[in-house]
C-alpha cells in the first residue's frame, strides 16, 4: 500500500515486491495506490495540490507540513479521509486475502491501522525518507522497516517497542546492486570514457532546477559530459532537447560541457548512476538511498519542503552528500570536487559506510515473517 506522491513511495513498494519474486516467486503480491480508493476530492488534493503547492508556493507547503505535525485538527481530517479510504478497500481486501499489509507511505499506514482492526491483519510500515513525520505512528503496528539508527530511536521515543523496529535501510530495486565496473557501463551506454560524467535529475516527474543546473555546466572548469532525466516532466524534456541539440552541435573542443544526454522517465536508473561520476539533484529518500548503493557523490539542491530538507540535512550531518544553499554556488561545488579527487573519495568511502544495498531483500524476509507469525 503506498501513494502517488511523486514516485518515491511506490518504487520502495515495487523494490520490495521485486525482491519478493527473486527470493520468494511463490508469493502473490499487489502494490495499490491508496489514493486512488480514496474520495476524489482527496486524491486530487493529495496529489495534484501536492505538486502545485510545491511548485509555486514551496514555503506555504512547508508551513502546512509542520503545521501538521502539531495541530490536531489536521490529524482528525486525514484520519477522516483514512476512514473512507479504508471503507473502499474492503472489497479489496476481502477478495485478495492478504497474509500481511505493507505501507510506503504515512497516508497508507493510517488506512491499513483501520484495516489491520477489522481484518486482524499484521501490518508493516516502510519510512522511505530520512525523517519520519508523526503521521507514521500507528501503535498497533507490527513492524516499523527504518533507514538508520536515529529513526529507530525517534519511534521509540513515541512509544513504539524498540523489538517492532528493524533498521533495514530504504528499500530499493535490486538493479542498483552492480557488479560491472564504471567503465564497463560507460561503454555500455556510449560514453566517453575519459570525460567526467555528471548525472542531473530532479526526482521520478522531474521538479527541481533541472534547467539552472544543467547550464550551471557552462561555468565547470573540467570538461564534461551531462546525462540529464527528466522524468514525467514532458514539457521539460522537449525544452532541455532542443537546447541540448543546439549545444551538441556547436560544441567544439574548448568546451568544458562536452555532451548532453536527455531521457524522459526510464527504467534505467541503475545504469545511469554507475555510469556517473557526480550526482546533482533534490534529496528524495529513494534516490539518495540509491547513490548511496551506488557509491555515487551527491551535490544537492533545492530540497523540497518537508522530509526533503530533513534529508538533506542527515546526508550532511553524516558527510554522505554537499548542499549547494544558492543556485550561484553549483558550479563552484561541481569545480571543487572534481578538482579534489579526495573530496570525491570520501563522499564515497561515507556512502559505502552508510549504504544498505540488501534493504530489499531484508524487508522482504522480515515481511514474511511477520506474515506468518
Amino acid at each position: 500500500m503506498s501513494a502517488s506522491v511523486g514516485t518515491g513511495h511506490l518504487s520502495a513498494a515495487f523494490a520490495i515486491q521485486e525482491a519478493l519474486r527473486q527470493i520468494y516467486p511463490e508469493v502473490e503480491s499487489e502494490v495499490i495506490d491508496v489514493y486512488r480508493y480514496s474520495t476524489a476530492i482527496f486524491g486530487k488534493m493529495a496529489t495534484k495540490g501536492y505538486l502545485q503547492l510545491i511548485k509555486v508556493l514551496p514555503r506555504v507547503y512547508h508551513f502546512f507540513y509542520e503545521m501538521k505535525e502539531k495541530d490536531s485538527t489536521v490529524a482528525r481530517l486525514k484520519a477522516k479521509f483514512a476512514s473512507s479510504t479504508a471503507q473502499n478497500l474492503i472489497p479489496l481486501v476481502r477478495d485478495f486475502e492478504p497474509h500481511v499489509l505493507v505501507c510506503t507511505h504515512a497516508f497508507a499506514a493510517g488506512v491499513a491501522f483501520l484495516l489491520k482492526k477489522k481484518f486482524e491483519i499484521p501490518v508493516v510500515n516502510v519510512v522511505t525518507d530520512y525523517t519520519i513525520h508523526p503521521f507514521w505512528i500507528q501503535p498497533d503496528s507490527d513492524l516499523y522497516l527504518v533507514g538508520n539508527a536515529q529513526l529507530c530511536e525517534y519511534l521509540v521515543k513515541h512509544g513504539i517497542e524498540s523489538q517492532r523496529v528493524k533498521i533495514t535501510g530504504i528499500p530499493i530495486n535490486p538493479r542498483f546492486v552492480c557488479i560491472e565496473t564504471k567503465a564497463d557501463v560507460k561503454e555500455r551506454l556510449g560514453l566517453d570514457p575519459d570525460l567526467k560524467t555528471i548525472l542531473v535529475m530532479g526526482g521520478g516527474i522531474g521538479l527541481g532546477p533541472i534547467a539552472l543546473v544543467l547550464r550551471s555546466l557552462h561555468k565547470v572548469k573540467f570538461p564534461v559530459q551531462a546525462l540529464v532525466v527528466t522524468g514525467t516532466n514532458q514539457k521539460l524534456k522537449k525544452k532541455l532537447e532542443k537546447y541540448a541539440s543546439k549545444l551538441n552541435f556547436q560544441n567544439g573542443r574548448g568546451k568544458t560541457l562536452q555532451k548532453i544526454r536527455i531521457y524522459g522517465y526510464t527504467e534505467n536508473i541503475p545504469a545511469l548512476m554507475q555510469a556517473s561520476d557526480l550526482l546533482v539533484t533534490k534529496p528524495g529518500g529513494l534516490t539518495l538511498s540509491e547513490a548511496l548503493v551506488t557509491e555515487l557523490p551527491v551535490l544537492i539542491v533545492a530540497p523540497l519542503p518537508g522530509p526533503e530538507i530533513r534529508n538533506a540535512q542527515y546526508f550532511v550531518k553524516e558527510k554522505a552528500a554537499l548542499l549547494a544553499k544558492r543556485m550561484t554556488h553549483v558550479s563552484g561545488h561541481i569545480n571543487t570536487l572534481l578538482g579534489d579527487p579526495q573530496k570525491m573519495a570520501n563522499l564515497q568511502e561515507k556512502a559505502r559506510t552508510l549504504k544498505k544495498p540488501k534493504a530489499a531483500v531484508e524487508a522482504a524476509e522480515l515481511i514474511l515473517q511477520t506474515a506468518s507469525s
